[in-house]
C-alpha cells in the first residue's frame, strides 16, 4: 500500500495571481505552484495551484492561506451594513475623524466617508469615566430603542463602542447579550475586545473595520475551510496583519486582524532570508499584479505598527506588519490625465481581463504590458510556466497613449516603467530615509511577481549595493505563509505616569494578559505555553505619539522600569533626534506577544555545483538608459546550481517572475539558489 509523504503548504491570494509553495515531508522538496486568482471561488485557485505544483491536495497537512479579501473588501466598501452603537454625545466621532489633512494645499479635498453613514449611528445613554468609574449606567429602555432602530434598518452587523469601555466592559457585553436577544444571527462587534486601547477615534473605527467584515469573512472563510476539508487537507490556518497564523474559524472572529493578511507573509520569508543568509538590514520591495509594498527591517526583524490607514481618516490601530503600500503592480494601469501628464496606477487590470498580454481581453495599457514592449519580458519565459505573453496585444494598448502623447511607442513605454519605478522608490524612501534608516546600509528583497524585474533600477535610485532575489520571487509571500507560526497580540490602556508608578497594578494587568494568550493557545490546540513577549508604550507627557519599547519577561519591578525610561530616552533619540531626561513620562499602553515555539524549517538546498551558465538564446531589449534595442542573452534560472556567476545585462527567467540584471550588475547564486547581485559604482 503506497503512503503519500504529508506536506505542509502556504499559499497568497492576491488580487491577480494566487501563488502556492508546499514543503513535502519525506523529501524535503519544495513544490511551487503559480494560477490566476479566483475572487469569487478561491478553493478553485488552491486546487489549481497545487496541480500545477504537481501535489496531490489530499497530502497536505497544513496549509496557511494569506488572502488580500479583507483589504480588497474594506477599500471597496462590500461589506456588511454596519449600524454603530456609540455613547450619547459620541456617534460623530468616525464622521469628524482628525484636524489633519493628505495634502494642506489641496482646497478641493473632501473627506474620506465614514463606513457607516450618519443615519446607523446611534447614541445610546451610558457613560464611564476614564479610570473606569460608572457616572451613567446604560439604559437599557434607550438601548433597545435605538437596537431596534438599527434592526428595522436591516443592518448586517452593528459595532459597539462606548466611552472608557476598556476601563469598564460590563455596558459593551450586555449591550451584546441584548442584541443577540433581540436577533440572535446578527453579527457583532465590541471596542472591549477588539481592541481594548487608549483613543476612542481609532478604536471605535477598528471596530466599524470589524464589523464591516465580519459577516462576509465569516461565510468566506467557513466555505473555504469546508472546501479544504473535502479536498482531503488536514487542517487551514489563516494569515493575520501581524505575521502569524491562527485556526480560520478563529480568525472569522476579529477579521480585523486579517486587513494586511498578504504583505505579511513576504516580510516573514524576507526576514528569514535575510538572517539566514547574514544580511545586515533588509529592505522589501514587493511588487505583485496589483500593488507595491515597502518595509524596512532592521537587524533583518520585522516591523510592527498600530497606526494603519488604508484610506485618509479610517484607522486601523492593531498591531500589524509595518509596510507602505501603493497601487504599482505589474497589472497598474497607465493613462493620461485632464492635463495630458502620463499617470500609472493606482487603478489595476487584475486577474480578470489582466494586462493585454495575457491575451484574455485586456484593453488597457499596464506596467506589465510597457515591459513587453521593451523587450524586458519575453514569450520564452510564460508567466507561472503556463501563460504566454502576447507582444502584439502590448503594443495595441500602448498605441493609443503612444497616438495621443505624439511619442515613439518605446518611449511611451520607457516612461511608464520610470513613472512606476520613481513611485516605487518614493515609498520605500518613505520607510528609510523619513525614518532615520539609510537605505544604503540595507540588502534590498525583491519579490513578488514583478519585483525582481525593476530591482536594479529601484536599487540604483537608492544608492542600495546589494540585492537579494529568493529562489521563487513571485511565491515568497506563499513560503512565508508556510514557514509562520501561530501570534496573538494583546493590548491594555493602564495610564500612569513616572511620578506615580503603580507596579503592582501594571503587574496585574500583564498577568492578565499572559492568562489570555494561554487561554487562545489552548483554544488553538497547542499543548505547551506560548513564548511571550511583553513591550509598553509610553511617551513625553504632553506629547500625541508614544513610542514601544521592550519590557522585561522578568520581574517587573522598579529596576525594570528604569530601564525601560532609558530605553525610551534612546529610542526618542534614535527617532527624533533629541530627548527631555527632565520631562514626566506618561505611560499608556501594556502590550503582550504570544507565540508559538518556533518549529524549525530548513529550506531545501540546491543539488548542483557550478560556476558557469549557458544562455538559452538572446532577445532584443531596449535597457533602463538606452533608447535603442540591445541584444541580452537569456538565461533560465531553473538550470543555476550553487556558485553560478552572470554578469549584466542579462534577462533571468523562471516560472514565478523575470529577473532583469543591470549593466553594472554581477549575480552569484548561493546554496539555498538564491541570487546575490553586486552593483558596481553604487553608494559613490
Amino acid at each position: 500500500m503506497n503512503t503519500i509523504s504529508k506536506s505542509r503548504a502556504g499559499a497568497d491570494a492576491g488580487g491577480t495571481f494566487t501563488d502556492f509553495v508546499a514543503l513535502v515531508g519525506g523529501s524535503r522538496e519544495l513544490k511551487v505552484g503559480k494560477t490566476l486568482s479566483t475572487p469569487n471561488d478561491p478553493a478553485s485557485a488552491i486546487e489549481e495551484a497545487t496541480r500545477r505544483a504537481d501535489l496531490p491536495i489530499e497530502s497536505i497537512e497544513l496549509l496557511i492561506y494569506g488572502t488580500t479579501v479583507a483589504t480588497n473588501t474594506l477599500l471597496e466598501r462590500k461589506g456588511a451594513k454596519v449600524g454603530l452603537l456609540a455613547t450619547l454625545g459620541f456617534r460623530d466621532l468616525i464622521g469628524i475623524q482628525r484636524v489633519t489633512r493628505p495634502d494642506h494645499f489641496d482646497l478641493h479635498w473632501v473627506k474620506t466617508p465614514a463606513i457607516v453613514p450618519r443615519r446607523l449611528r446611534r447614541g445610546v445613554k451610558e457613560r464611564v469615566l476614564y479610570d473606569g468609574a460608572v457616572d451613567t449606567p446604560l439604559d437599557e429602555a434607550n438601548l433597545r430603542e435605538e437596537i431596534q432602530f438599527l434592526l428595522d434598518e436591516k443592518v448586517e452587523a452593528i459595532a459597539v463602542a462606548y466611552l472608557f469601555s476598556f476601563m469598564h466592559s460590563a455596558h459593551e457585553e450586555r449591550t451584546r447579550q441584548i442584541i443577540h436577544e433581540m436577533a440572535p444571527e446578527l453579527q457583532v462587534s465590541l471596542s472591549c475586545e477588539v481592541l481594548p486601547k487608549w483613543g476612542e477615534f481609532p478604536r471605535t473605527s477598528t471596530t466599524v473595520i470589524d464589523a464591516h467584515l465580519k459577516p462576509l469573512l465569516n461565510t468566506y472563510l467557513k466555505a473555504l475551510n469546508e472546501r479544504c476539508n473535502a479536498n482531503g487537507i488536514g487542517s487551514l490556518q489563516i494569515m493575520q496583519s501581524n505575521g502569524g497564523a491562527l485556526a480560520a474559524l478563529s480568525a472569522a472572529e476579529t477579521p480585523a486582524r486579517l486587513v494586511k493578511s498578504g504583505p505579511a507573509g513576504g516580510v516573514i520569508a524576507a526576514a528569514h532570508l535575510g538572517k539566514l543568509t547574514h544580511q545586515k538590514h533588509v529592505l522589501i520591495a514587493d511588487m505583485g499584479g496589483t500593488s507595491f509594498e515597502a518595509g524596512f527591517m532592521p537587524n533583518c526583524d520585522p516591523c510592527f505598527t498600530t497606526r494603519e490607514e488604508l484610506e485618509f481618516g479610517v484607522p486601523i490601530a492593531l498591531n500589524m506588519i509595518d509596510v507602505r503600500s501603493i497601487g504599482a503592480g505589474g497589472g497598474s494601469i497607465a493613462r493620461i490625465d485632464e492635463a495630458g501628464i502620463l499617470k500609472v496606477g493606482p487603478q489595476s487590470a487584475g486577474s480578470n481581463p489582466g494586462p493585454a498580454c495575457y491575451g484574455q481581453g485586456g484593453t488597457d495599457a499596464t506596467i506589465t504590458d510597457a515591459n513587453v514592449v521593451l523587450g524586458r519580458m519575453v514569450e520564452a519565459f510564460p508567466l507561472g510556466g503556463h501563460l504566454k505573453l502576447n507582444r502584439l496585444h502590448s503594443e495595441k494598448a500602448l498605441k493609443r497613449l503612444a497616438k495621443a502623447m505624439d511619442m515613439p511607442l518605446t518611449r511611451v513605454a520607457q516612461g511608464i516603467v520610470e513613472i512606476a519605478v520613481n513611485n516605487m522608490a518614493q515609498a520605500m524612501r518613505l520607510v528609510t530615509i523619513d525614518r532615520g534608516h539609510d537605505p544604503r546600509d540595507a540588502t534590498l528583497v525583491p519579490y513578488g511577481g514583478a519585483g525582481p524585474l525593476h530591482a536594479c533600477q529601484l536599487a540604483e535610485a537608492l544608492q542600495i549595493k546589494k540585492i537579494l532575489v529568493p529562489r521563487h520571487p513571485g511565491a515568497l509571500s506563499a513560503l512565508g505563509a508556510l514557514i509562520s507560526e501561530t501570534r496573538f497580540d494583546y493590548r491594555q490602556t493602564l495610564r500612569m505616569l513616572s511620578s506615580t508608578l503603580d507596579i503592582q497594578r501594571a503587574v496585574k494587568v500583564y498577568s492578565e494578559l499572559e492568562r489570555k494568550a494561554a487561554e487562545d493557545f489552548e483554544k488553538e490546540g497547542f499543548a505547551t505555553a506560548p513564548l511571550l513577549e511583553r513591550t509598553i508604550e509610553l511617551r513625553y507627557y504632553g506629547q500625541n505619539f508614544e513610542l514601544e519599547v521592550s519590557v522585561t519577561s522578568g520581574t517587573l519591578d522598579e529596576a525594570a522600569f528604569k530601564q525601560i525610561v532609558i530605553d525610551f530616552h534612546a529610542e526618542h533619540d534614535r527617532i527624533y533626534g533629541y530627548t527631555l531626561p527632565a520631562q514626566e513620562i506618561e505611560f499608556l499602553n501594556l502590550n503582550v506577544a504570544a507565540r508559538a515555539k518556533h518549529t524549525v524549517i530548513e529550506l531545501p538546498k540546491l543539488d548542483k555545483s557550478m560556476s558557469k551558465v549557458e544562455p538559452t538564446g538572446t532577445a532584443a531589449v531596449i535597457l533602463p538608459g538606452g533608447d535603442e534595442p540591445e541584444i541580452v542573452p537569456l538565461y533560465d534560472r531553473e538550470t543555476f546550481g550553487v556558485g553560478a556567476v552572470l554578469k549584466g545585462p542579462a534577462i533571468i527567467g523562471q516560472m514565478d517572475t523575470t529577473t532583469l540584471l543591470a549593466r553594472n550588475a554581477i549575480a552569484t547564486v548561493d546554496e539555498w539558489g538564491n541570487m546575490l547581485i553586486e552593483l558596481e559604482g553604487a553608494n559613490k
